[in-house]
């Protein structure tokens, strides 16, 4: 089976056969810590499961550019505590090389203070390079802390 055919069909089964709950914010900017670099990460949902992130890494060498369309849940407690993964893709581009395209998968865990706007999230990030370079990466830990635009919340009048 091809990995595009794949992945549409595994994307279709998830998002028809998951329970949904609300997310507690709409759109996260911070930065992502990892061993040995630091990158930009913007988090926005679309909906209640979908989210999608990118992240921006450059280093004195080269650019990095990663898209990855996540699929979200939230545990039933403590409230604020999601879990996500999602299958995306990355640019590189390295200093007086050709560019280099590659596959990331993520998987990881979030938590979102109730009272403030802040998210934390730890996940991993394995990438492996398919065009223009033949590297891989397994071990992608990292740790994100985000500032959270919180998800308006529609107000229900009292019945009298």
């Amino acid at each position: 089976m091809k990995p595009l055919k794949f992945i549409s069909l595994l994307l279709f089964f998830l998002f028809a056969f998951t329970q949904s709950y609300s997310q507690d914010y709409k759109t996260g900017i911070g930065v992502r810590l990892q061993p040995y670099f630091g990158c930009l990460t913007v988090k926005h949902f679309f909906n209640t499961k979908f989210a999608l992130e990118g992240l921006l890494n450059v280093k004195k060498d080269q650019a990095v550019v990663e898209i990855i369309p996540e699929l979200s849940n939230s545990f039933a407690k403590p409230p604020g505590l999601n879990w996500y993964f999602g299958i995306g893709g990355n640019i590189k581009f390295p200093q007086n090389q050709n560019v280099i395209i590659g596959v990331v998968g993520m998987l990881g865990l979030e938590y979102t203070f109730p009272n403030a706007p802040i998210n934390l999230s730890l996940d991993w990030k394995p990438s492996l390079e398919l065009i223009g370079g033949n590297s891989s990466y397994p071990a992608g830990f990292g740790l994100s802390v985000r500032y959270v635009f919180k998800a308006e919340k529609e107000i229900i009048p009292k019945e009298e």
